[in-house]
């Protein structure tokens, strides 16, 4: 019984053995025998294949999904940050200060106060200045004017109507307050990225409340605005206007100015600004016609 187990068990280690030898017993394709090439004189083994190579079938795609490479490049779009939004507003505040003590005391302060909103068919511009001064102790000059004008443009038009309004406050002349309210036609003359020349033609009335006389005064207005950019640094301004009494020309005021101001430090917007401020009135009432400021600013703009 023994010895017929052991006959079996070297029969079965021996159909292993030949399996693992045999590859056709494996289902695989047996090794080639090695070639006689009589050109170089050498043995070769010719390739080894376990069947006919198929070669994989071609994937068919429609005549629209097939793509040239310049179709390819031409459908790649770079995504582009969009453009910011134009500006509106320009805004600018300026100060200035001097003083002295000892053998005279001296001390005088000026705020202003600039904004401009451009859109495409107007122009708001604000304007307000604040003036205080004191002379030994004793106040000298407290003043405070505010200009608000709204112009309208015209596609390719020079023409521009626009409206104005002021209000003066002045402690050391005859009158409290002054009220201003005009309106009229401007005239653009020169408008490029250097210069800007505007005329300007309307009527309007002004009232002092407060003086003497607090007659409401119809009154004619002429004037004209300048500016110009002397370098990317420079720029000078001047304005005149001019407002005469319709019932009596005689009678009249008229403010004048000029400004030149110098870019300091580009990444904060400081500017130096050199300011000249005339004030003439015929009537004065019993005070001088004649007013001329003349201030050395600090100016932010933002």
């Amino acid at each position: 019984m023994l010895g017929w187990r052991r006959t079996m068990l070297r029969c079965l280690l021996v159909w292993m053995a030949v399996l693992a030898a045999n590859p056709i017993a494996r289902g695989q394709s047996p090794t080639p025998a090695p070639v006689f090439a009589p050109e170089s004189g050498v043995y070769r083994l010719p390739p080894v294949t376990d069947g006919p190579m198929i070669a994989p079938p071609e994937l068919a795609l429609p005549a629209e999904d097939v793509k040239t490479p310049e179709a390819v490049d031409a459908a790649i779009v770079v995504e582009e940050a969009p453009p910011a939004p134009p500006k509106i507003w320009e805004s600018s505040l300026e100060f200035g200060l001097n003083g002295s003590t000892g053998n005279s005391e001296l001390f005088n302060m000026r705020f202003g106060a600039h904004a401009k909103r451009c859109v495409p068919h107007d122009t708001l511009t604000l304007d307000l200045t604040y003036s205080r001064g004191s002379r030994s102790g004793v106040l000298a000059e407290h003043r405070a004017l505010f200009d608000a004008r709204n112009e309208w443009h015209f596609q390719d038009s020079p023409w521009t109507p626009f409206v104005k309004g002021s209000l003066e406050y002045d402690e050391f002349r005859a009158f409290d307050v002054r009220v201003v309210a005009n309106g009229g036609l401007g005239y653009q003359i020169i408008k490029n990225d250097a210069t800007s020349l505007i005329t300007r033609l309307g009527s309007g009335f002004s009232q002092e409340i407060g003086g003497p006389d607090d007659s409401v005064v119809p009154e004619g207005l002429a004037g004209m605005e300048y500016e110009h950019k002397l370098s990317e640094r420079q720029k000078i301004s001047a304005a005149t206007e001019y407002f005469p009494d319709i019932g009596d020309i005689s009678d009249f005021r008229a403010t004048n100015k000029a400004a030149w101001e110098l870019l300091v430090d580009p990444i904060w917007n400081t500017n130096l600004k050199l300011a000249a401020n005339h004030r003439y009135d015929s009537t004065p009432h019993g005070l001088k016609k004649n007013d001329l400021d003349y201030t050395l600013l600090v100016m932010w703009k933002y």
